[in-house]
């Protein structure tokens, strides 16, 4: 019996390795697999970071200039729960979680602030789920996004009355947007406005 329980607490302490073609989610560097969605989320997931390499985790990144306008496309998954944008400066970040619509066409949104340069360990700034709101659904999402002086504003393309924000740096001006659950990439077109 001793010989079992040893045999068994060996194969707890094994890492699971991908074998080629049998890694569900995410194939670590390394070999291991871990779940896709732990992917860029700021916790070293495969023992050798490649969860958290930068080449997977910094796509979808426009810089934006004070008072500039972007249109933006999304060809959103409803199992990636939501879009976040991500304004970040050499220190810190602000984000802004999109979750859904309104009724009136605006955004259901949690905004945080004083991120770190990962878009983890933030403060909550602000929560806004109106009643009548609803999740989006799988398909195209065009979204407006505004870098304001000291906010970062982003609402439905035709909808600027409804615009979301959330404060910033004046010397953020990098934007990403990431899924908020990163079960898969998040597809997007940034196409830059005249100022």
């Amino acid at each position: 019996m001793a010989s079992l329980s040893g045999t068994l607490a060996f194969l707890v302490l094994l890492p699971l390795v991908s074998v080629e073609g049998l890694c569900p989610d995410f194939t670590c560097k390394n070999g291991a697999c871990t779940r896709f969605l732990d992917k860029c989320d700021g916790v070293n997931d495969c023992g050798d970071a490649s969860d958290e390499d930068p080449a997977f985790c910094s796509g979808n990144v426009i810089e934006v200039a004070e008072q500039q306008r972007v249109a933006v496309h999304v060809q959103f998954k409803s199992e990636q729960n939501w879009i976040e944008f991500l304004i970040c400066d050499e220190s810190s970040c602000s984000s802004l979680d999109a979750h859904g619509r309104t009724s009136d066409g605006g955004l259901s949104y949690v905004a945080a602030k004083n991120c770190n340069t990962g878009g983890h360990s933030c403060t909550i700034h602000r929560i806004s789920t109106p009643p009548g709101s609803s999740p989006f659904e799988s398909g195209d999402i065009q979204f407006m996004v505004e870098r304001r002086a000291e906010a970062l504003a982003v609402w439905l393309q035709g909808e600027p009355r409804y615009a979301a924000t959330v404060p910033i740096t004046t010397s953020s001006s990098r934007l990403q947007l990431r899924p908020g659950t990163w079960i898969s990439d998040l597809r997007v077109k940034f196409v830059k406005l005249a100022l």
